[in-house]
């Protein structure tokens, strides 16, 4: 038995062959999908880059000082969180936020690569972006997610303690 692999422009072709049966198999991969271990299988993938992070973060920023409202998805349960973390959302919500967007950094991304998808109906197919990061303003690890609609709304997810 030999294995052989040839890079054909960005198809890398792997033949299994048999000498004594005379029999081959031979599978192509998109070279992108090759591995430095000489195995297939997929790249983890780099996205959100440092540069997208960053620019989702200065877009939630403007965000929270632009946006007449900022929706949250699952109030109830944001709500228990924010008594949890000492504020209202009613009164200090919008201060929070302008404090802890400019407290977290693309490092603090806490998300799957690629980015997570909402199943949630208002924001069904949407990217989730979530951080985790000892926060100054809660003088404790905090855990947010946010995510834009297709109007490009900021949508907040969860804003807790991180558990």
């Amino acid at each position: 038995m030999a294995l052989y692999e040839e890079l054909v422009g960005d198809k890398i072709f792997l033949t299994l062959a048999s000498f004594d049966t005379k029999l081959a198999l031979t599978v192509s991969y998109d070279a992108f999908l090759y591995s430095n271990s000489r195995s297939c299988g997929v790249q983890k993938s780099t996205r959100p880059s440092h540069k997208e992070l960053t620019g989702k973060l200065k877009q939630a920023l403007k965000a929270t000082e632009n946006q007449l409202s900022i929706p949250i998805v699952e109030p109830k349960s944001f709500a228990i969180d924010a008594i949890e973390l000492g504020y209202s959302i009613k009164e200090d919500l919008r201060d929070v936020l302008k404090t802890i967007l400019k407290e977290i950094k693309p490092e603090h991304y806490a998300g799957n690569r690629p980015p997570e998808r909402s199943y949630k109906d208002n924001i069904h197919n949407a990217e989730l972006f979530a951080f985790k990061w000892f926060s100054t303003k809660f003088d404790q690890e905090v855990y947010f997610k946010f995510t834009f609609d297709k109007s490009e709304t900021m949508w907040l997810v969860s804003l807790h303690e991180d558990r």
